[in-house]
């Protein structure tokens, strides 16, 4: 009384196919992801560029306002010398 069990060869196509596709969008979906990770990287790598730069003009702005002020110490210092003189 042994009864064999037989597997229609079309569930096995339709096993099949269902993997092949399901592999080709996990592989699609993959690659999409490494592009995103890899425009997200490029675009991390210019914003870290452009703060550096910033950075810089922010100290050359600082270094040329504490020069202005020193000037104008100095001005104030010769204007009040003058008339005190």
């Amino acid at each position: 009384m042994s009864e064999r069990y037989e597997i229609n060869p079309a569930w096995t196509l339709l096993v099949a196919a269902i993997a092949i596709i399901s592999t080709i969008l996990i592989g699609y979906k993959l690659l999409q992801t490494q592009q995103r990770g890899e425009a997200v990287q490029t675009e991390l790598e210019r914003a870290n560029a452009r703060a550096s730069e910033l950075e810089e003009h922010a100290a050359r702005l600082s270094s040329e306002r504490e020069d202005a002020v020193r000037q104008r110490i100095d001005i104030q210092d010769n204007s009040t010398r003058r008339t005190r003189q």
